[in-house]
């Protein structure tokens, strides 16, 4: 476990192990599910080293220091500060621990919650809050300038402070949601960048229908997905120049996001099928090649990622309901 990275432990908890417990019925995915928890807190709660617990985390409370990303120093960073805490990796795990907790029925997994939301999102009673994408191992240190998001705007800071109020219900999905709507108001200032529309449209199918901000960004990220589509061809360019786990993200976003609109257009629920069947045939023949379409480092990833694009599961909304 030296080479943990949690988005790929979150990804493949998700979908391996409480997914399959529902679907088999099969109660050792959910034992074998809880063990990877404990795993990983045990790995990525700890310094690189794996001498001691993060600052504020204890045996009784792993997560009170947050989880590192388990990334190698140099792999994003020149500086050697690869192996810092993203946001976007902790919340992936703060979901995937909420959906660990419905399958087994046990224990929540709120500290983590607690432990980093202070620590990335800022300013949270002003007109408009600010967040940070990434911080130190030990969320000590000031984030650089580079490293902050926009502003959130002001329509989206009024959802966000509503979802500061179920934050503070501490009761389990509720905390993510106030992370997940944070989330959706900082990147709602560019929801057309490519890198935004890999988890978007998943992200917002989770209050689509509910909140203003998500609904709003499902249309848009669809409509962009559209024009990436069938009009700058981008789903047409050679696999060597497109992202695998990128676009498996947008396969899953489909998948779940379309099945909910009962009213859409048959029309629009068959391009959408058409397109994540597409991208799942250009890169499922490319896992086993050799030399592989995706880099060795990302492999792991790519894999949990695609098995997820194939069944969403536990990803859906109301999959445990």
């Amino acid at each position: 476990m030296s080479g943990a990275n949690h988005w790929t432990d979150g990804f493949g908890v998700l979908l391996n192990l409480p997914t399959l417990g529902v679907l088999t019925s099969n109660a050792l995915s959910t034992t074998r599910a809880t063990q990877l928890v404990q795993t990983v807190h045990d790995t990525l709660g700890r310094t690189g080293d794996g001498t001691r617990r993060l600052p504020d985390a204890s045996d009784a409370h792993p997560l009170a220091g947050g989880l590192r990303a388990g990334k190698e120093t140099e792999e994003d960073d020149p500086g050697g500060d690869g192996n810092g805490q993203y946001h976007h990796y902790l919340t992936m795990s703060m979901f995937a621990l909420d959906r660990v907790a419905r399958a087994t029925g046990e224990q929540r997994y709120d500290e983590l919650a607690h432990a980093i939301y202070p620590r990335f999102v800022r300013d949270r009673d002003a007109a408009r809050p600010r967040m940070c994408w990434k911080m130190s191992v030990d969320l000590s240190q000031e984030p650089r300038p580079d490293r902050w998001l926009r502003r959130l705007q002001p329509p989206a800071a009024r959802t966000r402070r509503g979802g500061r109020r179920a934050y503070r219900a501490c009761a389990g999905e509720r905390q993510i949601q106030a992370d997940a709507r944070d989330k959706m108001a900082a990147v709602c200032v560019r929801p057309t960048a490519r890198s935004n529309l890999d988890m978007m449209p998943w992200t917002a199918h989770r209050f689509d229908g509910e909140e203003p901000l998500a609904t709003e960004l499902a249309k848009r990220a669809a409509a962009c997905l559209r024009v990436l589509c069938e009009e700058e061809k981008w789903f047409d360019a050679p696999a060597r120049h497109r992202l695998a786990c990128r676009e498996f993200g947008a396969c899953l976003g489909a998948r779940c996001s379309v099945p909910r609109r009962r009213n859409g257009a048959a029309g629009e629920k068959a391009h959408w099928e058409a397109f994540t069947e597409k991208a799942l045939r250009t890169f499922a023949p490319g896992l086993d090649e050799d030399p592989s379409l995706v880099p060795t480092k990302l492999q792991p990833v790519t894999i949990v990622m695609y098995v997820t694009a194939l069944i969403p599961g536990a990803f859906g909304k109301g999959f445990f309901d």
